[in-house]
Formats: C-alpha cells, structure tokens, sequence
C-alpha cells in the first residue's frame, strides 16, 4: 500500500475522531472565541459536566449535518458538472494562487456585505439585503463544496485512485474540511478561510463558467 493510500486512510479516521471528539468535549468554534476574553475554551470536558445524555444526538446532529452538506454537493455536481469540474480545476496548487483566491473572496463578501448593510437602510432597497446575502452565501457554498472535492479528487489521484466516481472525492474532501472547521478556535478560522476561498474560487471563475468579466457583450450588435 503506497504512503498516500495510508495518508488518505489515516485523514479518513483522524477526522471521524475529530466530529466525535467536539461532540464529547463541547468544541464549537465560534464561541471558543471566548478564549480570548476569559481564558477558557468554553465549557468543561464532558466528563466533568455529565453529558453522556446529549452525546448521541450531538454526534448524530453533527453527523446529519455532514451527510447533507455531501447531499447537496451530489445534487450540485449532477446539477452543474461542467461548472464544479472547471472550480475544482481552477483551484490553485500554489500557496500565493490560494492567498489571492482567498483575498478575493474575502474582499467581494465585504463589498457585498457592504452594499447589503446600505440597502437594509431603507424599505425600497431592503429585499436587496436578502437578496445579496443569500447570493453571498451560495456563491461560498457552490466554492466550498467544489474546494472540497477538488481535495478529495486529488488525494484520491495521488493514491491511484483517480478512476473512483467524484462522489468519493467529495465524500473525502468533505470529511476532512468539515473536521477541521470542528476544531476549537483553528474550526472558526477554517471556516473563515473556506468561505473565503470558495466565494473567491467562483468569482474567479465567474460561477464556473470560465468567461472573462466584461462589459463587451453589452457593446455587441
């Protein structure tokens, strides 16, 4: 069995440990922010604050969550093939192509947010709010999920695996992401950085098209 084969098998169970194990310690993310304020990391393990009671439906919860994030990502690469094979190709390998996706990202979710927060100003413009937010947050999901499997195709392509359905790909790409987005405080900063790199990744690549951004076709007879 190569190395990347057991790589991928150890990412397989090293993730499965680190869903259950934010169910069994109370790891969430975002509120482990508050290690910053009070110098703890939330609540006490699960040992100290008996809660074998809510270790099953968390872990379920969490579970659930996970197998419909990959059902929408099987819905979205049946719905859009062409579209979430050119993201996943688009994805760059290089360290400085992944920062400027991200910035990208992360600068269009500012504008966005921006133009959504004036247009709440006012009853006329206030469905924009809606409008842009919900479209701010597909574009970061159709991202995510095109991150996901295009990690997910590669690790299976450097096993020898290349041949799988792109289902795997994306089973195994979701697995990890969504584990390390579980992690205390590094979860909130990962989920920060693959909104940012999906919402970059479509606008990139305008939604998956491939087409420049321009005004040309506006000059066109």
């Amino acid at each position: 069995m190569s190395r990347w084969r057991i790589l991928i098998l150890l990412s397989i169970m090293g993730s499965l440990f680190l869903i259950a194990a934010s169910t069994m310690f109370g790891w969430e993310p975002w509120s482990s922010l508050s290690f910053l304020r009070d110098g703890s990391f939330g609540p006490p393990p699960f040992v100290h604050r008996l809660a074998f009671d809510r270790l099953e439906p968390t872990l379920a919860a969490a579970l659930v969550s996970l197998f419909t994030m990959y059902l929408f990502g099987v819905l979205a690469l049946f719905a859009f093939p062409r579209q979430m094979a050119y993201m996943e190709r688009s994805l760059p390998e290089a360290l400085p192509g992944l920062l400027r996706a991200t910035l990208l990202g992360l600068l269009m979710a500012l504008v966005i947010t921006a133009i959504a927060i004036s247009a709440s100003l006012t009853a006329a413009t206030f469905p924009l709010t809606i409008l842009l937010t919900g479209a701010l947050f597909v574009s970061a999901l159709l991202g995510y999920l095109a991150l996901s499997y295009g990690l997910g195709r590669r690790l299976l392509a450097r096993a020898g695996w290349q041949h799988l359905s792109p289902l795997y790909g994306l089973m195994l790409g979701l697995l990890i992401t969504f584990a390390l987005a579980e992690l205390p405080l590094l979860g909130a900063i990962f989920k920060a950085l693959f909104a940012s790199l999906g919402t970059g990744l479509v606008v990139l690549t305008r939604f998956g098209s491939g087409k420049p951004w321009s005004l040309q076709p506006l000059l066109e007879d």
